[in-house]
């Protein structure tokens, strides 16, 4: 399912001060992307504010897992949001990037590492423009032993032999190898975007039900007749460019409008990024504190990656249901119990209770045999 927007009324700038167009969004029933202070605004300019409704289901693309937390005995999902999901809201937001600057830094000798940089921008409310440079770096021997770590973990809870995981940590990274520039290029757009629109590393799947709120400031024309000139004589370009229109203006037509805008858009500088602290205690507004931000920076899982994670749960379940069935048919009696364990061990290396999906499996159809 596709994200959706829905565009507000613009509100026209003055000079005035315009914190209360956000007032109509409750944080209680929206979340609130405001980049930056509004409190003055350009008289060249209006806000405007989109709507964006993003679904919480991975399965839709728009967001994907990262991890688990533990509220009130509750294990809750945490889900960060896809490279597709940061764009949806840095174009409601009139994110601009620059092409020539988004680009691998490495001189891709080592098949291993790929170095990325992006630069986008967004328009502060007094007309000019606040830039940022973001750079992601992928070491694929660094991701190789990360990958074995935590299939090392895997495999002992599964009791998997060691050629067992070597083939699973192979495929893994196979896998990185074959996407290493995507996955860079994504890591990079995602951190530029986040720290552009300060979008949290990661929302429950209730937060993720509210709709985003994103402010937009953009050239009013009806602020200036000659702005708005001005900005007929561009579109009038742009759709020559295009093929719409047979003749282009005039070449004094557009560099007066160029120059016209020129004084009230403001022009981009490529800035160093900010450093970005994320604190690890909850904030004095009572909201929810961010989760590390290296944690949420990983790339988002591929198609294999996401159908490993499916077949893992599903076995989990699976396991579940096969011990509790245990449990409903032979607990509740201790006699009834105490025989299994017996019958068990001479059958199965391990307890019920621990036994592998494998041995549930096995045991399930042994004990369901007609007698």
């Amino acid at each position: 399912m596709l994200p959706t927007t829905k565009s507000q009324p613009p509100t026209s700038g003055n000079g005035a001060g315009t914190p209360a167009v956000l007032n109509n969004f409750p944080k209680e029933q929206f979340n609130v992307l405001a980049p930056m202070s509004l409190e003055m605004i350009s008289p060249y300019h209006a806000l405007r504010t989109v709507q964006v409704e993003i679904s919480p289901n991975p399965r839709d693309g728009m967001a994907y897992k990262v991890g688990s937390e533990n509220v009130n005995g509750q294990w809750i999902d945490r889900l960060a949001l896809s490279k597709v999901a940061l764009l949806q809201l840095g174009d409601a937001a009139g994110v601009r990037w620059y092409p020539t600057e988004c680009k691998r830094l490495d001189n891709m000798s080592n098949p291993l590492y790929v170095s990325y940089q992006v630069v986008g921008a967004i328009r502060r409310p007094d007309g000019s423009w606040f830039t940022i440079k973001a750079t992601k770096e992928l070491d694929l021997e660094v991701i190789r032993e990360e990958i074995k770590a935590e299939q090392v973990k895997k495999g002992e809870r599964d009791r998997l032999t060691p050629e067992a995981i070597e083939t699973k940590v192979q495929a893994e990274w196979i896998q990185r190898r074959k996407h290493k520039v995507a996955l860079c290029e994504t890591g990079a757009y995602n951190r530029a975007l986040r720290m552009l629109l300060k979008i949290k590393s990661t929302y429950t799947a209730a937060e993720l039900q509210k709709p985003f709120i994103v402010t937009q400031v953009a050239l009013n024309p009806a602020s200036d007749p000659a702005v708005a000139h001005a900005m007929r004589v561009r579109v009038e370009k742009d759709l020559y460019d295009l093929g719409f229109e047979d003749q282009p203006p005039s070449t004094p037509a557009l560099a007066e409008a160029d120059a016209r805008l020129a004084l009230v858009e403001g022009t981009a500088e490529a800035e160093e990024p900010e450093t970005v602290t994320i604190d690890a205690e909850a904030t004095s507004d009572g909201e929810e504190p961010e989760l590390p931000f290296d944690e949420m920076d990983r790339p988002e899982p591929t198609i294999a990656e996401e159908d490993a994670d499916l077949q893992d749960q599903r076995a989990a379940s699976e396991r579940a249901d096969l011990i509790a069935w245990l449990k409903t048919e032979y607990a509740p009696n201790k006699d009834k119990w105490a025989k299994l364990e017996r019958w068990w061990g001479t059958h199965f290396p391990d307890a019920p209770e621990t036994a592998d999906l494998e041995t549930l499996r096995a045991a399930h159809a042994l004990l369901s045999k007609p007698k």
